[in-house]
């Protein structure tokens, strides 16, 4: 990957940290707060022994693992698409080239692949902000 697309590929990890930051200080941290919090009190009620006990402790996870398990869906889709868009770009830079070998048409086609990164991983920034939405989203229905 060549300067433009590696600078934007930075800001993209930048900014998906930052969203990670974001809803783990928001969302992930009160519901695993919430689940230590559920799992004393099952361990302090002395009436609760074994599957019982299990049982508790497992249920005070629940939201927990399910917010999880959106924001790990959330992200994979999200890596995905990235990756997609990259591999297209270096399909087209391929279809570009052709059987074309000499320097000056390599050279064509790996700025075309360059810039079309670039432009994808530009591109995906604009969909974290629904990415967020949506994970704030299903965090708000599990309350």
């Amino acid at each position: 990957m060549a300067a433009q697309a590696q600078q934007e590929q930075a800001v993209l990890q930048r900014a998906v940290d930052g969203m990670i930051k974001t809803l783990d200080r928001e969302h992930l941290r009160p519901l695993q707060k919430g689940a230590y919090m559920c799992m004393a009190e099952c361990l302090d009620n002395v009436a609760l022994e074994g599957q019982s006990l299990q049982a508790c402790m497992q249920s005070c996870t629940n939201r927990m693992d399910k917010m999880k398990h959106v924001v790990e869906q959330e992200m994979d889709d999200f890596q995905q698409r990235v990756q997609r868009g990259l591999l297209t770009c270096n399909d087209e830079g391929k279809d570009r080239l052709g059987t074309r070998t000499d320097p000056e048409s390599v050279a064509k086609a790996q700025k075309f692949v360059d810039e079309c990164a670039a432009k994808s991983l530009r591109s995906h920034m604009a969909v974290l902000d629904a990415i967020q939405q949506r994970i704030q989203n299903s965090a708000s229905q599990l309350k």
